[in-house]
């Protein structure tokens, strides 16, 4: 994060970096808090929000989005727990939305102890920036 903010310094437009790092970081914060993600997601978020800028580094946060999404179906799918996922999935919405039942709906978290186990469903969201920041960057080339 230091080095694309560094770099943007010296290039002069660093406002966009620090925006950028900011509000990246700020996302990945309250995902951390909600326990969607682990810390070292929300500092590489950061870090590519520091090099990227606000805008490059949402559109790489939506292709790594849609590359854990992806892979997250392909690994239900790889267990034979798709159908029963979507319908608690369905069941879950409907009864909160339209229901008006709290707690109908709840997805499992990444547990807080370190050296707990990670949850079957989990996907490793910093390999899903990973392969987003190349896809972006190869699409932004060609």
């Amino acid at each position: 994060m230091a080095a694309g903010i560094f770099y943007h310094l010296w290039a002069g437009n660093w406002v966009a970096s620090i925006i950028g790092a900011s509000a990246c970081f700020l996302l990945g914060l309250v995902m951390f808090a909600l326990g969607g993600m682990g810390g070292g997601d929300v500092k590489l978020m950061a870090a590519i929000g520091a090099w990227m800028g606000l805008y490059g580094a949402l559109a790489v946060i939506f292709v790594a989005s849609c590359i854990g999404g992806v892979w997250g179906l392909g690994k239900l799918v790889k267990q034979g727990r798709l159908k029963e996922r979507l319908l608690y999935l369905i069941q879950g919405a409907y009864l909160t939305f339209v229901g008006g039942i709290k707690g109908a709906l709840t997805l499992e978290k990444i547990p807080e102890d370190i050296n707990a186990p990670i949850p079957k469903d989990a996907i490793p969201f910093g390999a899903c920036l990973a392969a987003g920041l190349w896809v972006f960057m190869l699409l932004v080339l060609f």
